[in-house]
């Protein structure tokens, strides 16, 4: 495909992409960077690398076509307020849809485009803006492509994820700096025991304590009365 082609012109809802005070947009070309009919943990776990990538105050928006996402992947996009634009089956028609939004919100001042796609036909971009290229580390790298961009970020494929309610909620201001949570651990909080055996347990314990405590006592009183009788000036020493 030629890159430096312009896109078909295309008919938007006013106002559905609103760019006041954002700082630029993220285009995820679905089915290169997630894949086609992807589980929606995957679909969690490399959305919310990328829009950590993108940093805050980033209008999201993802193309694929129509039959390949699943209806629990839309949600996961809804929960990280990823506007979907859904297409036909043609070819490159994800990609076209991507680049006519992209034109659109280049009318309205933005000029920040991060583009999460391997694929060459967004090197087109550069001419409306400042382009930055987010592939995965296992993508191989276009030079035709990333040599337009004014930044590339290559990132770590991600394997897996928390489930979608834990994912990045409303996409925070501080989103650049965020960290990856860690693993929570799978074993069932253990079940308390009954507060009538914890006492019993308690008394008994006591119990035990002044036992040994008296046969402690005894055991020492006999041996220091054995040793008094002993000393020379004992009247009544044994012999």
């Amino acid at each position: 495909m030629d890159v430096d082609r312009q896109p078909p012109p295309v008919i938007s809802t006013p106002g559905l992409f609103e760019t006041t005070g954002t700082l630029g947009v993220l285009l995820v070309d679905l089915e290169n960077m997630v894949g086609c009919n992807a589980k929606p943990r995957s679909v969690a776990a490399r959305m919310q690398v990328l829009i950590r990538c993108a940093g805050p105050r980033v209008k999201v928006v993802a193309a694929c076509a129509r039959g390949r996402i699943t209806p629990d992947g839309e949600k996961v996009l809804h929960e990280h307020d990823v506007a979907l634009l859904t297409v036909d089956g043609a070819k490159d028609a994800a990609d076209e849809a991507l680049l006519a939004e992209a034109y659109r919100l280049a009318g309205t001042g933005c000029r920040r485009f991060i583009v999460a796609s391997n694929d060459s036909t967004f090197a087109r971009l550069a001419t409306i803006g400042d382009l930055e290229i987010v592939i995965w580390t296992t993508q191989t790298p276009r030079e035709n492509y990333t040599g337009r961009a004014s930044q590339v970020h290559r990132l770590p494929l991600p394997t897996s994820a928390a489930p979608s309610s834990t994912a990045l909620a409303g996409r925070p201001e501080n989103a650049a700096s965020a960290t990856m949570t860690g693993r929570r651990s799978t074993r069932p909080p253990s079940t308390p025991p009954p507060v009538a055996s914890t006492r019993c347990a308690r008394l008994v314990s006591a119990g035990a304590g002044l036992v040994a405590a008296g046969v402690l006592f005894g055991v020492g009183a006999a041996l220091g009365d054995l040793a008094v009788r002993r000393l020379p000036c004992y009247p009544n020493r044994p012999r």
